[in-house]
């Protein structure tokens, strides 16, 4: 038994589920309609402006959904084990928990991801399409933030899904995920609040903690909505990259750490 077969039965157990095939249409349908907003919003302006639009818009609507998907997806995946009263025959399998768990995560990343995937090939191509001007190396650190962030909330929700009960895992999951769609705007008022540039940047770099706040200072333009001129190397894109590797890491650790406790 191995990592990739509890991921081929968790993968089975999704197909069946209308609910998550659902989300998961959802988060490839997003990219599409964040590129169709964008267009309004850009109608009239210059080729550049009209890229820049889109790219925010795609970030704006796509990014806190996908995030919110890949949460959900992956806190239901241990949950809906135990619902099912089918999580103590996998765990008397001759697996190690740490197995179930990255085969859990693997099933459910994958999942969300493909869709992504998918959606932003889609809309970026779209984009790159439409607009001579438009630079192929955003859009392909664009394109790769997006599938790193999905991962990681996916991530997420596995580790939410080892430490509370079973009737409280998506609240809590959904609960997890909003914290840390708030958490950099909370930090950008003492951005706007104090006047040392210590503190605004040291708020600013709070602020990037979360992997939607990390994501967003890669993707968004600076100085608009979340996102800040990167006037220190904390705030470049490789720091980010770390901080989204960071809590997937972190959070499969908990999951390993913390599976071996849950009841089944």
């Amino acid at each position: 038994m191995s990592v990739r077969v509890v991921a081929g039965h968790d993968l089975r157990r999704i197909r069946r589920s209308r609910g998550l095939v659902g989300l998961v249409v959802v988060s490839l349908v997003v990219f599409v309609g964040g590129y169709l907003i964008g267009g309004l919003l850009g109608s009239g302006q210059d080729p550049a402006s009209v890229v820049r639009v889109r790219l925010l818009a795609i970030w704006l609507v796509a990014g806190p959904t996908v995030g919110f998907v890949a949460t959900v997806v992956g806190a239901a995946g241990l949950a809906g084990e135990r619902e099912a009263r089918t999580l103590r025959l996998l765990a008397s399998l001759p697996l190690s928990r740490a197995q179930l768990v990255y085969g859990k995560t693997v099933a459910r990343a994958g999942v969300v991801t493909a869709a992504v995937t998918l959606g932003t090939f889609v809309s970026l191509t779209a984009v790159a399409a439409g607009t001579p001007v438009t630079s192929t190396g955003r859009l392909v650190g664009f394109a790769g933030f997006t599938l790193a962030v999905t991962v990681s909330y996916a991530a997420v929700g596995v580790a939410v899904s080892t430490v509370v009960s079973a009737d409280r895992v998506r609240a809590v999951a959904v609960g997890v995920f909003v914290a840390t769609l708030v958490w950099p705007r909370i930090m950008g008022f003492g951005v706007e609040t104090f006047g040392s540039e210590r503190i605004e940047l040291l708020c600013q770099f709070l602020g990037t903690l979360t992997p939607f706040g990390a994501y967003s200072q890669v993707v968004s333009d600076s100085g608009a909505i979340l996102a800040y001129e990167p006037t220190s190397a904390v705030l470049g894109s490789g720091v980010m990259a770390l901080v989204i590797l960071a809590w997937t890491v972190g959070s499969l650790l908990v999951a390993r750490h913390q599976f071996p406790k849950t009841a089944l």
